[in-house]
């Protein structure tokens, strides 16, 4: 299985006066995701389905995604992608969805990098709308087969 771990694109609003949930990507956020998503969809991306924090900048970003990719009708939220995911989660939506070949997961930092480290043993830094590929052996070990910035992908 690949598993796709991705941080939701730029939504730094220090002044937004609403609930955290509710905070969406920038204007900036919106064109990087764009553009990143648009670079991946040149990779050949073994992906099923895509599953998102019920926050909405992750919901956007998804998305976003799921629009390059030709993905809307395999796209949800899902809850334990919200802040706080870690192992414990994954293993709970391994288990709700072990049977596609490719799974995208859209999340918030630090979650997706600790995540990722604990995974595949290597230490790594998401920025908005970093993605990291993992593959999941059926022994459970998982190998990272690639880290691409938002800005990386836009390039490609």
């Amino acid at each position: 299985m690949h598993l796709y771990f991705v941080r939701h694109g730029l939504a730094n609003w220090p002044s937004w006066p609403g609930n955290d949930a509710e905070r969406p990507l920038t204007s900036d956020g919106l064109r990087r995701m764009e553009a990143a998503a648009r670079g991946l969809a040149k990779r050949d991306l073994k992906l099923d389905l895509i599953l998102h924090s019920p926050y909405l900048r992750a919901a956007q970003t998804a998305d976003i995604i799921a629009q390059q990719l030709a993905l809307t009708g395999a796209m949800r939220g899902h809850h334990l992608l919200q802040p706080g995911f870690n192992l414990k989660a994954l293993k709970h939506v391994l288990k709700e969805h072990g049977k596609v070949k490719g799974l995208m997961l859209v999340g918030h930092a630090p979650d997706m990098s600790e995540v990722v480290t604990e995974l595949a043993g290597e230490s790594v830094r998401f920025k908005e709308g970093t993605v990291a590929c993992v593959k999941l052996k059926d022994s459970g070990k998982a190998k990272l087969l690639w880290l691409a910035t938002a800005e990386e992908l836009a390039e490609e």
